[in-house]
């Protein structure tokens, strides 16, 4: 694990990472989100203040980058296409949504800085947040359809249409 030069707290995971280290920041990822996903589902009179939401939103989105940017960095997209090949155009797509999934959470931050309702700013999060765990469920199904390539099977039914 590098440490980045212009932000001394925050690590880099790579491919010279334990693999505990890797499961912890996992966790701390999915704890972020579940904590995100909690304050976007409290009733109105319930909710917290916009900046509050907001850097939790914040927080969400940096540790997603770093999750995002360790997948693309680790390629792990090239070896189930390198196995199985005609899944090249869904790993391409799964690639590009890291980018839009970041890019939404950038704007519903940006979006209560400025004023944006809290209730429109929990719809969004509560979205988004579904948007990504259909996203990681389709990354583990085309690792799972690349790993059985060898098989003579893949044909396999699962949740996306696409994959």
């Amino acid at each position: 694990m590098k440490q980045l030069d212009d932000e001394p707290q925050r690590m880099v995971l790579d491919e010279h990472t334990h693999y505990a280290e890797f499961a912890r920041r996992h966790a701390e990822l999915w704890d972020t989100l579940t904590r995100l996903r909690t304050m976007a589902r409290r009733p109105p009179e319930a909710q917290t203040e916009a900046a509050v939401l907001a850097a939790h939103v914040d927080a969400a989105r940096q540790r997603l980058a770093s999750h995002f940017a360790f997948e693309e960095r680790g390629e792990y997209l090239f070896y189930a296409t390198a196995a199985r090949p005609s899944l090249k155009p869904v790993a391409d797509l799964l690639r590009s949504q890291h980018g839009e999934i970041l890019h939404e959470l950038a704007d519903v931050c940006a979006g209560l800085r400025s004023g944006l309702a809290l209730s429109e700013a929990s719809t969004t999060i509560l979205r988004v947040l579904e948007r990504l765990i259909d996203h990681e469920l389709d990354e583990r199904q085309l690792l799972q359809r690349s790993q059985v390539a060898g098989l003579g099977g893949g044909k396999g039914r699962g949740r996306s249409a696409a994959a």
